[in-house]
């Protein structure tokens, strides 16, 4: 069982919990007034349980990625099919106390992007990038166009550049729970969030 994986002996407790001091940012307080996930929990017990089981799928989905190259190399279409491995965001999973998505906290607005296809060379770029590039990315990959400018830049021409640490992502969220908009913008070091109506 995939649960199994996780045993509470090896989840590591969240950073920068409320038990520990830590305090919400007056946006967060008041969203959380909305959806008060961590204080459903009626023990450490059952809060590292939820951890394991938010590891648990991840680690499905890695079996089944791995599945999907199987058969790929077994059909003979390993060496001509471009692969990316993305979501669409992250999940807090008890770090500050919160649990799911809906903030601009590096656990929430990150998320796996790993593309692989014939003429990429391995390795790890760290430039920031956002889903808006991986639609640029597509549109470039299969040699298509669009009218007008649009923002994002293949994943295939950024990586081909180098490291661009001060490279500027943008990320906005308005989705159930949230107290108001909060917008983000990025590069590799510094983060800006801005909470709409909110200091």
């Amino acid at each position: 069982m995939l649960f199994d994986l996780y045993p509470a002996s090896l989840v590591r407790d969240v950073k920068l919990h409320l038990s520990n001091g830590y305090r919400f940012h007056p946006w967060v307080e008041f969203q959380n007034e909305f959806m008060d996930t961590e204080g459903k929990f009626g023990s450490q017990d059952e809060r590292l349980a939820a951890r394991s089981a938010c590891f648990g799928p991840c680690s499905y989905l890695d079996h089944n990625i791995d599945r999907i190259l199987d058969v790929l190399e077994s059909a003979g279409l390993g060496d001509s099919t471009a692969v990316v491995y993305t979501s669409g965001h992250g999940d807090n999973a008890g770090a500050r106390g919160l649990w799911g998505k809906s903030n601009m906290y590096g656990e929430s607005v990150s998320f796996p992007l790993i593309i692989a296809d014939d003429g990429i060379r391995q390795g790890l770029c760290s430039t920031p990038v956002s889903v808006i590039d991986l639609s640029a990315t597509i549109v470039d990959h299969f040699r298509g166009s669009w009218h007008g400018t649009r923002p994002g830049k293949p994943l295939y021409s950024i990586a081909a550049a180098g490291d661009d640490p001060n490279r500027a992502v943008f990320s906005e969220c308005h989705a159930a729970g949230s107290a108001s908009g909060p917008f983000m913008i990025r590069t590799a070091r510094w983060k800006y969030i801005h909470y709409v109506g909110i200091i």
